[in-house]
């Protein structure tokens, strides 16, 4: 997912260029990269990150043996419908600002550094 969206705005940074804006330059510069991967990982991050509370919900649920290893969840519709009815939408974002502190970056540098081996 985050190459998808970092093709996708790759692709529009290089289209308003074609378009005749004069802002850009068709070489994008290493900034670029990054602030493409950023924003790639944010996307993704915020996008994704319902899912992998679910999973991580899925993942621990039986786990603490007795009353507190019960299974709550029957599968994945299960648990994000149960968790949506009990605990609301918000609680599918729980820990998402730790998450974008550390992955975006990471994914900025990441496009970056494959942006300059490609181009070796």
């Amino acid at each position: 997912a985050p190459f998808f969206c970092f093709a996708s705005v790759a692709t529009g940074l290089f289209l308003a260029n074609a378009r005749g804006s004069t802002s850009l330059s068709m070489d994008a510069s290493a900034l670029q990269h990054v602030a493409a991967g950023c924003a790639a990982g944010l996307v993704s991050d915020v996008l994704m990150h319902p899912l992998s509370t679910v999973k991580t919900r899925l993942q621990v649920q039986g786990s603490g043996g007795g009353l507190c290893g019960a299974v709550a969840y029957r599968g994945i519709s299960h648990a994000l419908v149960s968790v949506l009815r009990t605990e609301g939408p918000a609680s599918l974002y729980g820990g998402l600002g730790a998450v974008l502190v550390g992955a975006a970056p990471a994914q900025g540098l990441y496009f970056c550094a494959y942006e300059a081996a490609k181009a070796c």
